[in-house]
């Protein structure tokens, strides 16, 4: 009896699994129909990347909307017929499958991102503007990093906003500066007439500015796992 039941489950598993990289496969696919269609019509008031965000951002309100819907939340069986329990352990599982993973984002996704991008940049024109570029990404970032902090900090004192602790309002600071043009670096990709000086500035300081942030982030975060508990 224990094999019996354990075989379905494990069916089940990979029927969900399958049914959410297929989910994942057509966002991309239409990411990839909407980038052309804009293309193809000369639309100009909306950009590839800016369509596939406001995509993204629509996919990520169905899966938030699900996922605090009470009907799959309650696996237990309470209140629900067995059929129903199981659909709701399979949204469950695929609401889960789909979720925005953070380590798997840092770890597989932005490497390659940040490989390409600095693989296909001209050296000699970035390391001609290092010099700016070094100056946007580290004191850029940290100035950043310091004037939302303080900002946030200062607005939950005065009771604007919630109040945040000096080193949550630093970590929420840390967070927000990294900032990452995509759609300016794809306009800059469509003109003919683009200062490449420019260019390798802003992609230059969008590189270093993701792992300069990151690292304010985690120890930021370590010293307040450290010093708080």
């Amino acid at each position: 009896d224990r094999v019996i039941k354990e075989v379905p489950a494990d069916e089940s598993h990979e029927l969900v699994a399958a049914f959410s990289m297929t989910v994942m496969l057509t966002i991309l696919l239409l990411v990839i129909i909407l980038g052309a269609t804009i293309k193809h019509y000369n639309i100009t008031w909306l950009h590839q990347s800016g369509a596939a965000l406001l995509l993204g951002v629509l996919v990520g309100y169905v899966v938030s909307y699900v996922r605090r819907d009470p009907m799959y939340q309650d696996t237990t069986g309470t209140g629900v017929s067995g059929g129903t329990t199981r659909e709701s352990q399979r949204m469950t599982s695929f609401v889960e499958w789909i979720m925005f993973d953070t380590e798997f984002f840092f770890l597989v996704l932005l490497p390659p991102v940040i490989f390409e991008s600095g693989y296909t940049l001209n050296p000699e024109t970035l390391f001609k503007n290092f010099d700016a570029v070094s100056v946007f990404a580290f004191l850029g970032t940290f100035t950043s990093t310091l004037v939302v902090g303080f900002v946030m900090y200062a607005s939950g004192v005065w009771g604007i906003s919630y109040h945040f602790s000096l080193k949550d309002a630093m970590m929420f600071g840390s967070l927000i500066s990294s900032t990452d043009p995509v759609t300016t670096l794809a306009i800059f990709n469509d003109m003919r007439d683009m200062d490449p000086d420019i260019h390798a500035v802003v992609l230059g300081e969008s590189l270093m500015n993701d792992a300069i942030s990151i690292v304010l982030f985690e120890a930021l975060f370590s010293f307040r796992g450290g010093g708080g508990g």
